[in-house]
């Protein structure tokens, strides 16, 4: 992993990207066919299962006017990978939610585990 920032980037770009082909295309390019995401409520394994857990996050909060942001702190060594984002009016405003993603990378650099945490 050259950049993890940029990872991260990419990461919180495919939760916002409103074209439901190239979000597919985002997801695919950045978790392996047989990842695991974990939110406190469920776990989703699969590229199928991650796509619809992000189009639900898509459209209960980036269509509702929301829009999530990398925070730019990426750490990253051996294969694991810790970032936080935000989710704040894409109006602009307050923050109104903060997470941490840990992830697990396969040696293609791409998601094989992610551990979401909310912290606010």
């Amino acid at each position: 992993m050259n950049d993890p920032n940029q990872f991260a980037a990419r990461y919180v770009a495919a939760w916002n990207e409103p074209d439901p082909n190239l979000r597919s295309k985002a997801i695919a390019e950045i978790f392996t066919d047989r990842a695991r995401y974990h939110n406190v409520r469920t776990a989703y394994q699969g590229l199928d299962a991650i796509e619809s857990a992000v189009k639900a996050s898509h459209e209960r909060w980036v269509r509702q006017g929301y829009i999530f942001r990398a925070c730019g702190d990426a750490v990253s060594h051996h294969g694991g990978m810790r970032f936080t984002w935000d989710m704040m009016p894409a109006a602009g405003g307050e923050v109104t939610s903060i997470g941490t993603e840990f992830v697990v990378l396969g040696e293609d650099n791409r998601i094989l585990y992610d551990y979401q945490f909310i912290d606010k």
